[in-house]
């Protein structure tokens, strides 16, 4: 099972096509809650800066501290770009110019990107 799936399976909440994918665990909802003083939390995506933190968190916490949010996706970029085209890699990075995606791939370090990218499987593998 793909670990996505893990993931999404561990939510208690019903996934709408708008809904976002990552959002505030139990414990950021009632912190979320008690916050905007409301009754209800309503779903919103983790921001960019708590996206941040927690890979921060978690990539200190696998000895991995050269992983950043910009390094996952540069991984993906290239992981990307081996399966597919640079008009879809540029749609999945939602760049508004595939020459963007263009400069942004010839730019990569592909032996490090594929060392990141085993650093990461071995991970999920472990």
């Amino acid at each position: 099972m793909p670990i996505i799936q893990v993931y999404l399976d561990t939510r208690d909440d019903e996934l709408l096509p708008e809904s976002p994918l990552f959002m505030a665990t139990p414990r950021g909802q009632r912190a979320a809650n008690h916050s905007r003083l409301i009754d209800k939390y309503i779903p919103q995506p983790l921001s960019t800066r708590a996206i941040r933190k927690l890979v921060k968190t978690y990539a200190k916490r696998a000895n991995l501290d050269a992983i950043t949010p910009h390094s996952l996706r540069h991984t993906t970029a290239m992981q990307a770009a081996e399966h597919g085209t640079v008009t879809q890699v540029s749609k999945l990075l939602r760049h508004k110019n595939v020459n963007i995606t263009t400069i942004y791939l010839d730019h990569m370090d592909i032996e490090r990107a594929d060392e990141l990218a085993d650093d990461l499987a071995s991970l999920l593998l472990d």
